[in-house]
C-alpha cells in the first residue's frame, strides 16, 4: 500500500503534522543533546515532560523514539531517511499481520488484514 505514494516529492516533502513536536523539537531524537538518551526513557514521547509529570499525557513509545533518533543520527533534519524507514516499516508490519492471520483458524481474516494494510 506505501508503495502507492513512493514518489520524490513525498520523500524529501517537509515534516508535516505532529513531526514538529515527534522530531524537530523532540529532544530525545537529537544525540548531541545533554542527557537525551536517559530522557528517552523517561519522558513521554514527545520529549517535554516526564512520564511523572501531571502535564505529560503518558504517551511512551521507547522504540518509535529510538528510530527517530537512529533517522537523526545518519541524516539529520533530512526527510527522505524518516519516510523510507516508515514506509519500510509499515510494509513489513502488513505483511507479518497477512501471516499472522492466515496461520489463525478465522476463515477470511487474512483477506481482511491484506485489505487493512493497503
Amino acid at each position: 500500500g506505501g508503495l502507492i505514494f513512493w514518489d520524490t516529492e513525498t520523500l524529501h516533502g517537509p515534516f508535516l503534522l505532529d513531526d514538529r513536536g515527534t522530531v524537530t523539537m523532540n529532544p530525545c531524537v537529537k544525540p548531541e543533546i545533554p542527557g537525551s538518551w536517559e530522557r528517552l526513557w523517561t519522558h513521554d514521547y514527545w520529549g517535554q515532560d516526564a512520564l511523572t509529570s501531571p502535564k505529560s499525557h503518558k504517551s511512551f513509545r521507547p522504540i518509535t523514539t529510538t528510530t527517530l533518533r537512529w533517522n537523526y543520527a545518519y541524516g539529520g533534519m533530512d526527510t527522505y531517511g524518516y519516510r523510507v524507514v516508515n514506509v519500510a516499516l509499515h510494509v513489513i508490519v502488513s505483511m507479518l499481520a497477512v501471516i499472522c492471520f492466515a496461520r489463525s483458524q478465522v476463515r477470511g481474516s487474512a483477506i481482511i488484514a491484506a485489505a487493512g494494510g493497503l
